[in-house]
């Protein structure tokens, strides 16, 4: 299934992979939306789902969607054969496929940062450039989650590597020091 997925989505990303970045970012939000909606809410799942609403009442239903989320022509077109090839389950795969090759393109890292409280704009700034450096990116796209939990410090998750730089981390390692 990988294999049918990456290649759905290089077949796409060769039609959109001119555009301008902000409408490739506009795009893959739309999707990511699309995709949540089919697995989320119950009547739209069961529609397309069902192999007993016809394939028309389907293409229907992605159409209109594609409509409210302002998709273009071309990618209304790609959900449809998706959904013709009968292949639309892999649309989750085929969206975070999309996400990479968009990050890879232009430099982008996705960067979760849990901490007790909201960063500073001075560290974030650092952090960025930090990040940056490290790993040989053009723009960082922050997400920020407040942990109470979080004594101080911060866990940090990105390019699937996680730092834990929190005091319970620190306060863990010197107990199992002195326990040793």
């Amino acid at each position: 299934m990988i294999i049918r997925s990456k290649t759905y989505t290089n077949g796409f990303w060769e039609i959109i992979k001119r555009r301008e970045e902000n409408e490739i970012a506009h795009l893959l939000g739309a999707l990511y939306a699309l995709d949540d909606l089919f697995q989320s809410e119950p009547m739209v799942k069961h529609i397309m789902h069902s192999p007993k609403i016809p394939l028309g009442t389907k293409e229907k239903l992605i159409l209109a969607l594609s409509k409210t989320l302002d998709m273009d022509k071309e990618t209304s077109r790609f959900l449809v054969i998706l959904l013709q090839r009968r292949v639309f389950h892999l649309l989750p795969k085929i969206v975070k496929h999309l996400k990479e090759k968009y990050e890879d393109t232009f430099g982008i890292v996705d960067v979760l940062v849990e901490t007790a409280q909201k960063l500073t704009p001075e560290k974030k700034e650092k952090g960025e450039e930090l990040i940056k450096r490290v790993f040989s990116k053009n723009k960082v796209q922050w997400t920020e989650k407040i942990q109470p939990d979080i004594k101080g410090g911060m866990i940090m998750s990105l390019q699937g590597y996680t730092i834990d730089a929190s005091m319970g981390r620190k306060m863990k390692r010197l107990k199992e020091t002195l326990h040793s």
